[in-house]
Order: structure tokens, then sequence, then C-alpha cells
């Protein structure tokens, strides 16, 4: 793509997030999108995923959303 992502003098997740969009509309260009979206969800079934690791940044909770996970004691959020 030509973007410059290395050497900055900080990551940017917000930059991260405008190459991954801009990458995955130059694929969808391709014409190939039904055959990904096939290959993920083979792979998705056949658990060839990594398992998702618990993310705690720092000593800090982040698992609002997850009752099971929290360890900070608390109220966590539902999706209703």
């Amino acid at each position: 793509l030509g973007v410059p992502m290395q050497g900055q003098e900080s990551h940017s997740p917000v930059d991260d997030c405008k190459v991954s969009l801009q990458l995955y509309r130059e694929y969808i260009k391709t014409g190939n999108a039904a055959n990904a979206a096939r290959k993920l969800q083979q792979m998705r079934f056949q658990k060839q995923f990594p398992p998702g690791k618990p993310l705690v940044i720092e000593g800090v909770c982040t698992f609002k959303y997850n009752a099971k996970e929290c360890f900070c004691g608390q109220p966590t959020a539902s999706f209703r």
C-alpha cells in the first residue's frame, strides 16, 4: 500500500485501523472475498485459531463485558 507504519514516534491504533480497512477494501476488489470467508469459517469450526489471551494491561482489569474473567470486583456489563 505504500503506507509508512514503522519509524513513527509512537504507535497509533487509529492509524492501524485505517491501514487495516484500506487493506480490506483492496482485498475486496480482487473478487476473492467469498473464498476468504469460507476459509475463515472452516478454520473457526476446526478450531485452528489460537485461544484468546486474557487482557490485563499493567494490572488493570479489562473484562467489563466478561464476568467470568473479571478480577477487579466492579459490576460487569452485558449485551442484552
